[in-house]
């Protein structure tokens, strides 16, 4: 015979620690017991959420490296873009094979060897975590930015290549590193 009472109880089994060995444990709960507790649990959850999300948005490494890299692919995105339009209208290269051909060479090559020798020198020095990786990260982001400065002045298709291949390879080379800081 089941009464009324017994239709009111939940059961539900849960993992608990008990003497360093995880153990099955029965609860066995009434229905106010059983909501009362689920709101509890939701509440301390958030709570541990929102302290780990402010434990994030107050380390300014992962900040900064977060924005750097997303910079980094906003920029990349745009050359991507505006690449092979500029080579037709400011440089005049009308030939679209010999735009297409320079274009794919330097999006090929120059990040696909900046993260692998980026990755190298980083892991030569110690690794993500070595106290120098960020200097040399920064370094390489100036570096690439410098490479930036003569594009809009050259006028020939040789040196626009040259220094866009720069600048992707030296945003390349802080991709390894920077992403290996932030997961850290």
């Amino acid at each position: 015979i089941v009464s009324e009472k017994d239709l009111n109880e939940t059961f539900f089994i849960e993992d608990e620690l008990i003497d360093g060995h995880k153990k099955k444990v029965i609860n066995i709960q009434s229905e106010s017991e059983s909501e009362s507790v689920r709101q509890e649990k939701e509440i301390s959850s958030c709570s541990q959420f929102g302290t780990k999300l402010g434990t994030i948005f107050t380390n300014p490494i992962y900040i900064f490296c977060t924005l750097t890299l997303s910079s980094l692919y906003f920029v990349l995105t745009a050359i991507q873009y505006w690449a092979s339009d500029y080579l037709l209208v400011e440089l005049n290269i009308l030939d679209e094979n010999k735009r297409l051909f320079s274009f794919s060479i330097v999006c090929l090559t120059s990040p696909t060897l900046g993260v692998l020798i980026g990755g190298a020198i980083i892991s030569l020095i110690g690794g993500y975590k070595s106290k120098h990786s960020l200097l040399l990260c920064t370094i390489f982001s100036l570096l690439s930015g410098a490479c930036t400065i003569p594009v809009p002045l050259v006028t020939s298709l040789l040196w626009f290549t040259i220094c866009l291949w720069l600048v992707l390879f030296f945003g390349g080379m802080i991709l390894a590193p920077l992403t290996g800081i932030i997961i850290s």
